[in-house]
């Protein structure tokens, strides 16, 4: 996943937005963010709803759990934080919203789950603008091929099947060949 570690820092930095990554199980979200964390050295700013003791903490200052470890830095550099699995919070919109609205000058904020993290639902606080969104998926196109082989651009893969040379040793007399 080292291909996804420059658009989100650019994200997180640049644009100044949350970065929510969603996929299923087992696809490594928890490990990207943790290494996320790690290249700023903030390891212990991951908090899992899953977590009794993330979640009490989260519940009791919901406005500073990040800094009860660490007081946040002094002048322009950002604390990185991440909260895996938050949209099991009955109001984690809301609460995203604010801590983001509030903090965004002092956060960089990165929020994963298995769950569906696209806010673009019916009523409740929107995050319209505040985040950017990416799936992940237990395989990519590359992991799918054979070493070594080729990976077409969608023009590439045009042109290669409208350039070809028509199959050769197919049924005469416009036939339909059946498969079974």
């Amino acid at each position: 996943m080292r291909y996804l570690t420059a658009p989100l820092e650019e994200i997180l930095r640049l644009e100044n937005k949350m970065v929510f990554i969603s996929g299923p199980r087992q696809v490594g979200k928890t490990t990207l963010v943790q290494a996320l964390l790690e290249r700023v050295g903030e390891s212990d700013r991951y908090f899992n709803w899953d977590n009794e003791r993330h979640r009490k903490m989260i519940l009791k200052n919901p406005d500073s759990f990040w800094t009860l470890s660490f007081p946040p830095p002094q002048g322009s550099a950002k604390v990185r934080l991440a909260l895996d699995e938050i949209h099991k919070y009955p109001r984690w919109k809301r609460f995203l919203k604010g801590l983001f609205d509030v903090h965004r000058k002092q956060m960089e904020c990165l929020v994963t789950g298995s769950g569906r993290l696209d806010v673009y639902q019916k009523g409740g606080d929107s995050l319209l603008g505040r985040y950017a969104l990416f799936h992940l998926h237990p395989f990519t196109a590359r992991e799918y091929l054979k070493p070594n082989r080729p990976v077409y651009s969608p023009n590439e893969f045009w042109n290669s099947v409208t350039q070809s040379p028509a199959p050769t040793g197919g049924r005469r007399g416009g036939g339909v060949a059946r498969a079974f």
